[in-house]
């Protein structure tokens, strides 16, 4: 053999091993996007679909005809994965971890709740955490995810200290008086029932978790947000034409 054909032979070879090597250290997941409460008798909406790789960002964009997405991820490392309904609701999330064999995982708002805290820590702790013992421990603790404190989960988690006193309930604000337009509202939020409203009337009592609570009038094309501080302060603000 030439020695010119031996070195292509080798080359071809390298570069066979190689891509034997990249297949071995990745694996490609199936992710389902649930509807939106939003979406209830009425349009799909699109997502934009944010997830790590290592402690790098990467994004994409869902359009409302799709509801299950093939990623690529790496399989020795925790991915977190967000899918952000308009861009900026309350994320579908969940977890990918290697101790997770399953190829198929649906998206959930309470996993959503989870995901984007530890996807925000961008910390090398972040990509050992066992999600599905958090998960555990969480529902545990918490009827609604959102009530989580997040700095003292945060912190245990960059501490390397995570463990089921990391799940800490914050009390829910009571919201009254808050002046909605006459319609039907439809929350976001998975653990809210949609109300309705007649002229004059203020919407009913609400227990809220700090952050933003968005809620949607179909006939009127209008959102309202009621921002919870953590000091259990709140401010509402009106939208139109979000969907």
């Amino acid at each position: 053999m030439k020695k010119s054909s031996a070195v292509a032979v080798l080359a071809l070879l390298l570069c066979l091993a190689a891509c034997t090597m990249e297949r071995s250290q990745y694996r490609t997941v199936e992710l389902v996007i649930p509807l939106h409460p939003w979406e209830e008798d009425g349009p799909s909406i699109w997502y934009n679909l944010v997830w790590n790789e290592g402690t790098e960002t990467k994004t994409v964009f869902v359009d409302n005809t799709t509801r299950t997405v093939s990623l690529r991820i790496p399989r020795t490392q925790t991915t977190y994965v967000c899918a952000y309904p308009l861009d900026s609701l309350k994320p579908f999330g969940t977890a990918i971890t290697p101790l997770c064999s399953a190829n198929v995982f649906a998206l959930d708002q309470d996993k959503g709740v989870l995901a984007e805290l530890l996807l925000g820590l961008e910390h090398p702790s972040a990509l050992t955490v066992n999600f599905d013992r958090l998960v555990e421990n969480a529902a545990l603790e918490l009827e609604d995810f959102g009530l989580v404190d997040p700095e003292i989960l945060l912190e245990d988690v960059y501490n390397g200290n995570l463990s089921k006193k990391s799940i800490v309930r914050t009390e829910p604000v009571k919201v009254t008086g808050i002046e909605f337009y006459s319609g039907r509202w439809i929350p976001e939020s998975i653990h809210m029932e949609a109300f309705s409203v007649e002229a004059g009337e203020t919407a009913p009592v609400m227990h809220l978790p700090q952050g933003v609570h968005r809620f949607y009038c179909r006939e009127r094309s209008l959102e309202i947000r009621i921002v919870v501080s953590s000091d259990g302060v709140y401010r509402y603000e009106r939208l139109s034409d979000m969907v």
